[in-house]
Parts: C-alpha cells; sequence; structure tokens
C-alpha cells in the first residue's frame, strides 16, 4: 500500500513553497492538524494538504492579510456553524478584490491613452496640440 503521507520536503515540491513557509504557516496557525511521526520528529502531510497550500498561496497572492486568514481558519474548528463566517470572510475578499481589478482596469485605461497621444507630460486627453 502506498503511503498516503508526505514529508515537508515532499510537500514543499508539490507546492513550490519552502520547507521554512510550511513552518511557518503552521506556527501562526494556517495550516491546523499536522500528524507527526509516532515520535513527534517528523511532520506527516496528508494529501488534502497540497489543495490547502495552494489555496493560501492564491488567498495571499490576492492580497489577503494573513490575520483574516488566520480567523478564516479558526473558523473550521466551529465544524459546520463556521461555515457561513467562512463564506463571509471569502465574499468579503471577493469584493475588496473585484474593487482593486476595478481600480487597476481604470490606471490601464489612463496608461493606454497616454500612449496613444504619446507620452510627453503635457499632452493629455482632449489636449492633442
Amino acid at each position: 500500500m502506498m503511503n498516503e503521507f508526505m514529508s515537508i520536503g515532499e510537500l514543499a515540491k508539490a507546492t513550490d513553497v519552502s520547507p521554512h513557509t510550511l513552518r511557518y504557516y503552521e506556527k501562526i496557525d494556517l495550516m491546523p492538524n499536522v500528524e507527526r511521526t509516532e515520535h513527534g520528529s517528523r511532520r506527516l502531510y496528508g494529501p488534502r494538504f497540497i489543495h490547502w497550500v495552494k489555496f493560501l498561496r492564491r488567498l495571499r497572492a490576492a492580497g489577503m492579510p494573513i490575520k483574516t486568514i488566520r480567523k478564516y481558519v479558526a473558523c473550521f474548528n466551529l465544524e459546520n456553524e463556521g461555515w457561513p463566517q467562512r463564506r463571509e470572510i471569502l465574499n468579503s475578499h471577493k469584493e475588496q478584490v473585484e474593487a482593486k481589478i476595478a481600480e487597476l482596469q481604470d490606471h490601464l485605461k489612463h496608461i493606454n491613452e497616454k500612449l496613444a497621444l504619446g507620452c510627453d507630460p503635457g499632452r493629455e486627453a482632449g489636449n492633442r496640440g
């Protein structure tokens, strides 16, 4: 039977995250319930951790603060009662990401206008002369 657990090195390779970062995530409670070997000396990660670490990276890349991610993780201890709170945290962050995308699209529009008009600082839309 194939071993269902991975070492920290294997998880690091599977997720492209350093072992140091994985230890940090565990230390700050972003990765709860990490199993250990019988003597407690080595971490053992099940397959679910690949998906979890990749999700954590997406949340961080999308600008979610670690403090908010910790709140999200804490809701797992509430089991089904925590579902509405987890959903609210994700919905709130989704709205923030959408607002940031809209802001960046507006900036991009102005950059493209400037490129179309020429890069002279005195030339603005509506002032082509």
